[in-house]
């Protein structure tokens, strides 16, 4: 068995999932674009958000 050490989780609209989880964690992400972000916990769990949508035709 493989153990994890991240968890991504698709998202409609990945800036606002950022600032919830932003929130949420009380700490910024240490990566972030218009379609993903990055947060590292305490543990060293890699928490991420992509959008499930790629082209701007679907905002």
């Amino acid at each position: 068995m493989t153990d994890s050490n991240s968890i991504l989780l698709l998202v409609s609209l990945a800036p606002e999932s950022s600032r919830f989880y932003a929130r949420l964690l009380g700490q910024e992400p240490v990566e972030a674009s218009a379609i993903f972000a990055m947060f590292i916990l305490p543990s060293g769990l890699g928490l991420g958000s992509r959008s499930m949508c790629f082209s701007i035709l679907c905002a």
